[in-house]
């Protein structure tokens, strides 16, 4: 068990439980319970900015492409905020839909299943 006492707080503010091994430092588990924060703000970030809890379908594929497709979104706009100091005006859903239209004209398939996509004739 780890237990954060801030030395102004009169009382722990947060206590987690490991299951690391006996010899784990308390570095490691200091790090292991802190990354958890950053692995929340991710996942929010997933869901309020690129549309991953906007899926409706009922197949496990369709699941499977949708959240490809935002990882990879994500990924994209991740790697652009670290290339540009500037914001470039790209969002998580243009990203998603840009990212879709590349693989579509590329490959001609989708590269998670290899099922061929359709082609739009109009």
């Amino acid at each position: 068990m780890l237990i954060e006492w801030p030395r102004q707080s009169e009382e722990p503010t947060k206590y987690f439980l490991s299951s690391l091994p006996e010899d784990a430092t308390l570095q490691q588990l200091v790090y292991w319970a802190k990354i958890r924060w950053w692995i929340e703000q991710g996942y929010q970030h997933l869901k309020d900015e690129l549309g991953l809890d906007h899926f409706e379908g009922r197949s496990w594929r369709g699941w499977h492409h949708h959240v490809t497709l935002t990882l990879m979104a994500l990924a994209f706009l991740a790697l652009e905020r670290l290339r540009q100091k500037k914001p470039t005006g790209w969002t998580l859903p243009r990203a998603r839909r840009e990212i879709q239209r590349m693989l579509h004209e590329l490959l001609g398939f989708c590269p998670a299943c290899r099922r061929p996509l359709l082609v739009d004739d109009t």
